[in-house]
Order: structure tokens, then sequence, then C-alpha cells
């Protein structure tokens, strides 16, 4: 289970999605306003169908109204 904490100063909407390598996105964790402070979303290694994604290498997007942010990340069997 990845755990990712994402620190915002203010409400603010916050999209979070996996992506694969080819920037297919595999699955979305949060689409919605957040609260102030640290929001933690986690991954269960899951696609958005529930099957277990294959091990490799993806990308977790997340976006928000103040920018970007992309962090690599590494899947293994």
């Amino acid at each position: 289970m990845l755990l990712l904490p994402v620190g915002l100063p203010h409400d603010m909407n916050v999209i979070v999605d996996v992506v694969d390598a080819q920037g297919r996105l595999l699955r979305r964790l949060n689409d919605g306003i957040a609260d102030a402070g640290w929001l933690t979303v986690s991954w269960d290694a899951r696609d958005g169908q529930g099957r277990q994604a294959p091990a490799g290498i993806y990308f977790v997007r997340v976006r928000t109204p103040a920018g970007e942010r992309i962090r690599r990340l590494a899947l293994l069997p």
C-alpha cells in the first residue's frame, strides 16, 4: 500500500491520478475539494476495475489550482 501525503495551504480541489509509463490513466485516487493541511492518499496497486496492476513504472500526478506535481514509482512483483 502506497501512502502519499499532500500538503495543502488552503481548501482546494485536488485530483490525484496514477498513470502508466505511456501516460494512460490507471486509476483516479482523489477528485474533489480537500481541506487545508495534509491529505493522505493511498493506492493499493489496483487499477480502476480492481485488478492488480502489473509490475512496472508508474507516475502519481497531483493536480491543484496551484499547479501540478508528478512522482515516479516502481511497482515490484
